[in-house]
């Protein structure tokens, strides 16, 4: 059985006004299920708090974003999925898909609470 080797998220903003999370997600038989998943900055706050919060299933609309948030996995290495069906016609509009470890989600809800509170400010200074 392949065992992970790196599972680490990094949020960062893209132009136009877009944030995105890179997931790197390697095990030690090669395969990575690694990603990226493109939001809205203004949608940052909302999925932060949803993935705080990760129930059984939420969904949140924040157009041009569309949340899903479900728990996932096995009782001995559970994961939160968390996919954006993010509108066609907005910049980066696809659909997109993350199965997070729970201690990487938790990073990636810090990141992005940081990030919301430094565009916050009136300098906007993360961008």
């Amino acid at each position: 059985m392949a065992k992970l080797v790196i599972d680490q998220a990094t949020v960062s903003t893209a132009p136009p006004g877009l944030v995105v999370i890179t997931l790197i997600q390697q095990w030690d038989d090669g395969t990575d299920f690694g990603g990226r998943l493109v939001l809205e900055a203004t949608s940052a706050p909302a999925l932060a708090e949803l993935l705080a919060n990760a129930g059984p299933r939420a969904e949140l609309a924040l157009p041009p974003d569309h949340f899903f948030v479900k728990l996932g996995g096995d009782d001995w290495e559970p994961c939160i999925i968390v996919q954006n069906h993010r509108d066609p016609s907005a910049p980066d509009g696809a659909t997109y898909s993350l199965q997070l470890g729970e201690q990487t989600a938790r990073e990636i809800v810090k990141q992005l609470q940081a990030l919301s509170e430094a565009l916050a400010e009136p300098s906007g200074s993360a961008r």
